[in-house]
C-alpha cells in the first residue's frame, strides 16, 4: 500500500538474512576491513546503478546529522517477525524522526522494538509470545549502534519463553556486557497519570531511570527477585522449613538492601532537578518534591547504608513472617515500596490537578534526560509515543525546547505531524499496515534524493 509522497523503505536483498549493512557515510576502511559484518561486501557495492548508489549515500535523512552532537546513535535497524511489522530495514535520522499514521498500524510497535533492543524488555507486555507474529516462533531485532565513533551491532532473537543476545555477532554471557550500549527513555500516554496511579507504576518509572543510569542495576534487581521467588516458594509450602526460610530471609535482606540503597541514592539526586524542571514548565511558585516511601518505614535518613538497610529488612522480615506464611508471599521489601510526589507538601495523588499531574511527569522526564546526559556524556535516545496529544501547546513547546537543547536522537509517533512542534528539519516516516514508508522532508519536499529505492 502506497500513499501520495510515500515510498517503501529499502528492503533487504539477502535470503532470510538479518545481517546489517555498513550505514551510509561510514569511513571507507570499515568496508574494506569488514566493520560491522566481518569482511562481507556492503550491499550497495553490488548495486547495478552508480547513480542510485550516489543517491543512497546522500539521502537527506543524514543531511542534518552533523547538526547533532549525539555520542550514541541507532544508525540502522532490522526487524523480522515482531508484532505486525513487516521486515523493517531502516536507516533513521540522527536527529528527529517523526513516525505518523493511523492508530493500530505499528507506530508503537516500532518504538517497542527499539526499546526491547535496548533493555530486553517490552514497555507494555510481560510475555514474549505477545511480541511474535501469529504462526511465528521467533522474532529478530538487529541494530547498528554508533557510540562516539565506535560501532557495535546488537542482535536479539525472541522466542516464546526465551531470548538470545549477541554483541558484534558473538553470544553474550553476562547481560552487563550488553546493557548500556543503547540507552533509551520511553515516554507513553500512560505515563501521564503515573503519580496518581498504583505504586507499581511509580516503582517501574524509577527503576527504568536507574537502569539507564547504572547498568549493574539489572543484576542487582535480578538477584533480589531470585531470592524473593525462593522465599515465596517456601512460604507456599504446606510445611515450610523454618531453617530454610531463615536462609532466604538473609538473602532477601542482603539483596533488598542493595536495591533500596541505590533507589535512595538516585531519588536524592532527582529531587532538585525535578523541582527545577517543574518550576520552568508549570509554576515557579510551587514547591515540588519526591520521596522514597518504604514498607515498613526506613530508619533515620542518616542510617541508609546497605548494612543498616540489611539489618532493617532482616527485622522487618522476621516481624512479618506469621503474616507472610498466612498469605503465602512476602509482604515487606522493596517490591512493595513507592515513590511519592508532593506539591507544597501535599500528596499529589489526592491534591494535584490534572494539569499538575501532566507537569509532574513532564518534569520527571526532563530531569531524567538531563541527568542521563550528565552521567554518560551524551543524551539518551528518546522514544515518545504520541505524548504530544497529552499536553497543551505551551507545555509541548517547553518540552521540545528541552529536546532541541539536548541535540540527541528522537523518535516521535503521532497520528498527525502537525501536532509535533518542530521548527528544525526532521525525517518523516509513515506506518501503514505494519509497513514503514519514507516520506519527503518538510524542509525541502522537492528534493529528488528523498526517494528510498526498493
Amino acid at each position: 500500500m502506497r500513499g501520495a509522497g510515500c515510498h517503501p523503505v529499502q528492503r533487504s536483498t539477502g535470503q532470510g538474512r538479518i545481517q546489517l549493512p555498513v550505514p551510509p557515510g561510514c569511513p571507507e576502511h570499515h568496508r574494506r576491513r569488514g566493520g560491522l559484518h566481518g569482511g562481507r561486501r556492503h550491499p550497495v557495492a553490488d548495486h547495478p546503478s552508480r547513480a542510485r548508489r550516489r543517491r543512497w549515500r546522500r539521502r537527506p535523512v543524514h543531511r542534518h546529522a552533523d547538526a547533532y552532537l549525539t555520542a550514541v546513535q541507532l544508525q540502522h535497524l532490522r526487524i523480522q517477525g515482531f508484532r505486525n511489522l513487516t521486515d523493517v530495514d531502516w536507516t533513521p535520522s540522527a536527529g528527529f524522526n517523526v513516525l505518523h499514521g493511523p492508530n493500530g498500524h505499528g507506530k508503537t510497535n516500532l518504538l517497542e522494538a527499539i526499546h526491547f533492543l535496548s533493555t530486553l524488555r517490552s514497555f507494555r507486555s510481560f510475555r514474549n509470545r505477545e511480541l511474535l507474529q501469529d504462526g511465528i516462533e521467533e522474532a529478530k531485532l538487529l541494530g547498528a549502534i554508533d557510540r562516539a565513533g565506535r560501532r557495535r551491532t546488537l542482535e536479539v532473537t525472541i522466542h516464546p519463553r526465551a531470548r538470545r543476545v549477541k554483541v558484534n555477532e558473538s553470544p553474550v554471557r553476562r547481560l552487563s556486557d550488553f546493557f548500556g550500549t543503547l540507552n533509551t527513555v520511553v515516554f507513553t500516554p500512560e505515563d501521564v497519570g503515573m503519580f496518581r496511579g498504583s505504586p507499581s507504576g511509580r516503582r517501574l518509572l524509577l527503576d527504568r531511570f536507574i537502569f539507564n543510569a547504572s547498568p549493574v542495576w539489572a543484576e542487582e534487581v535480578a538477584a533480589y527477585e531470585s531470592a524473593l521467588r525462593q522465599r515465596n516458594a517456601v512460604l507456599k509450602d504446606e510445611r515450610p522449613d523454618p531453617a530454610l526460610l531463615e536462609v532466604f530471609d538473609v538473602q532477601v535482606a542482603r539483596t533488598g538492601a542493595q536495591v533500596i540503597a541505590r533507589r535512595l541514592h538516585w531519588v536524592d539526586i532527582l529531587r532538585g532537578r525535578m523541582a527545577q524542571a517543574f518550576a520552568g514548565i508549570f509554576d515557579p511558585h510551587r514547591q515540588v518534591d519526591i520521596a522514597y516511601v518504604a514498607e515498613p518505614e526506613l530508619p533515620s535518613p542518616g542510617a541508609s547504608s546497605p548494612g543498616d538497610l540489611e539489618a532493617h529488612l532482616r527485622e522487618a522480615l522476621a516481624g512479618s513472617r506469621r503474616r507472610d506464611l498466612a498469605r503465602g508471599f512476602t509482604t515487606v521489601g522493596p517490591h512493595r515500596d513507592d515513590l511519592q510526589a508532593t506539591i507544597d507538601g501535599c500528596d499529589a495523588r489526592t491534591h494535584a490537578s490534572q494539569g499538575q499531574h501532566r507537569a509532574l511527569i513532564l518534569a520527571f522526564r526532563i530531569a531524567e534526560i538531563r541527568l542521563l546526559t550528565e552521567q554518560h556524556g551524551h543524551p539518551p535516545i528518546l522514544l515518545l509515543d504520541d505524548v504530544t496529544s497529552e499536553f497543551d501547546a505551551r507545555r509541548n513547546e517547553r518540552f521540545f525546547e528541552e529536546l532541541r537543547r539536548e541535540r540527541g536522537q528522537v523518535f516521535i509517533t503521532t497520528t498527525d505531524p502537525a501536532w509535533v512542534p518542530l521548527d528544525e528539519p526532521a525525517a518523516h516516516w509513515a506506518l501503514r499496515d505494519g509497513r514503514l514508508y519514507d516520506e519527503q522532508l518538510h524542509d525541502n519536499p522537492s528534493d529528488p534524493t528523498n526517494e528510498a529505492h526498493s
